[in-house]
């Protein structure tokens, strides 16, 4: 028995027994949160501090390679910028000079060859069957076929310009119907009239019918379609340079900010790698960054060209080419109305108030080119055709008009020297206008084909300026990436 107090003998291995008590347990892998089980296997440590939250920096390849695709996405979108904003504004480009522009010409030359054809249909019946009169008879109806195969012949080209447009192809059908209908009543006219000669001045009253019924379809209907079908045009080229102007804009905004931000990214990554590999200059990535500036500044250049070339040309179309246009088409038809009144005295009135209007809107549509002049020359020709107009208004002037009913009065005063003034002025009117026209017309389309050359020079600049930009930023990261190895 051992007294109190005294301690166990050793153990034979020299070992001691921990003291146990009752109800203690056996110690083995704690219950924790990151070992619920408590099967005491290894633990990985997290990927970060879980103090911080933030994962730790990237590694330097890494990072290399995250910019350096960066700055291929943005490069590539900076490529694809350039060309779609330089095809957009090709194509309103072209739509002004060629498609729309080509329209609007074609129709208002129609619209002037049937008002002058009207005019010498008027001046074939005037001129009488008689034998004393056969020369003047058989020159107004040369005159009148040439015109006739000529307005033929326009129509054909505004069918074929007309681009399957719903309203012009509808406007056209109605002038080729109606331009058929006004060939046979003049046909028949001229038909009725020649069945007996006649001196001129004796037009028999089924023959004033026809031709009457004739010259209203002209005005009323064939001369309102063609001048419809010309405004139409003129609708067109306006949207296309609204189009075109805010074309550029997007894309030059557009350009300027991607390459602005890829410009940046590129001296950022070349400042990444200074730092982390202990390079100074980087020099793919210094030549892909005066790369992408320059290509920048091209661009912003060409769509800045571009919408300046779309401004001049639809300055100069719907400007001084639509007005000329316009004017040359009314004038046509003024002289018309001063052959219809000859023909036809009962209505001399009505004819002679029409020509009226129509020289006062000539007048102040010439007076707004003149103030609207700006080329070379071109003030010149502006007043050579204001002062050829007001001879021709006043050599009208000074012709009488005949009395209600009395043709040989009217006969007289046609083949009078005051109406023989009256046309040699209108002809040097008609020519001093159509020079006018043609300066302008001709300055119109230098601007477009110099728009056209600048857009279709650099058709390649972008596919090619790209891969310049991304080569040389594979060229400049390979390398260092390759010392990770």
């Amino acid at each position: 028995m051992t007294p109190t107090g005294s301690t166990s003998p050793p153990s034979p291995t020299g070992s001691t027994s921990p003291p146990s008590s009752a109800g203690s347990t056996s110690q083995g892998p704690a219950v924790t949160a990151s070992d619920p089980d408590a099967v005491g296997l290894p633990v990985r440590a997290p990927a970060w501090a879980p103090t911080t939250g933030w994962p730790p920096a990237p590694s330097t390849p890494a990072w290399i390679r995250s910019l350096a695709f960066v700055a291929t996405v943005l490069a590539i979108v900076s490529g694809l910028i350039a060309a779609t904003g330089t095809a957009a504004l090709r194509d309103d480009l072209r739509e002004i000079g060629h498609r729309s522009g080509r329209q609007f010409s074609v129709a208002s030359e129609t619209y002037s060859v049937l008002a002058d054809l009207d005019a010498h249909a008027a001046a074939v019946l005037l001129a009488g069957t008689e034998p004393a009169t056969s020369g003047r008879h058989r020159a107004a109806l040369e005159a009148y076929e040439r015109r006739r195969v000529e307005a033929a012949d326009k129509l054909y080209q505004a069918v074929a310009a007309a681009d399957g447009a719903p309203e012009a192809a509808a406007l056209l059908r109605r002038v080729l119907h109606d331009f058929g209908r006004y060939q046979a009543l003049v046909a028949e006219a001229m038909t009725l009239d020649g069945q007996r000669p006649r001196p001129a001045g004796e037009t028999p009253p089924a023959v004033l019918a026809r031709y009457r019924e004739a010259a209203d379809l002209m005005k009323g209907s064939i001369l309102a379609s063609a001048e419809r079908l010309a405004q139409l045009n003129t609708d067109r080229i306006g949207r296309a340079e609204g189009t075109g102007r805010g074309t550029a804009r997007a894309m030059t905004g557009a350009a300027l900010a991607v390459g602005a931000v890829l410009c940046g990214v590129l001296i950022f990554l070349q400042v990444e790698l200074s730092r982390r590999v202990r390079r100074r200059l980087n020099p793919g990535l210094a030549a892909a960054t005066a790369v992408a500036l320059a290509f920048l500044t091209v661009t912003v250049g060409v769509f800045t060209t571009a919408a300046a070339d779309l401004r001049t040309a639809e300055k100069d179309t719907s400007g001084s080419v639509v007005v000329l246009s316009e004017a040359r088409g009314i004038s046509y038809d003024a002289n018309a109305d001063e052959s219809r009144g000859l023909l036809d005295p009962a209505r001399g009135a009505e004819y002679e108030k029409a020509f009226q209007a129509k020289y006062e809107r000539l007048d102040g549509l010439l007076a707004l080119s003149f103030d609207d002049t700006a080329l070379p020359g071109e003030r010149e020709r502006a007043v050579e055709t204001l002062s050829a107009l007001r001879e021709f208004g006043s050599g009208h002037a000074k012709m009488p008009l005949p009395a209600a009913g009395r043709q040989q009065e009217a006969t007289r005063l046609a083949a009078g020297p005051e109406a023989r003034d009256a046309d040699d002025d209108f002809d040097r009117y008609i020519l001093a206008l159509e020079a006018f026209l043609l300066m302008n017309q001709e300055h119109l389309d230098q601007s477009v084909a110099a728009g056209e050359r600048g857009l279709d020079g650099g058709a390649l600049v972008p596919a090619a300026a790209t891969a310049l930009v991304l080569g040389l930023i594979y060229a400049g990261v390979r390398p260092r990436l390759a010392e990770y190895r």
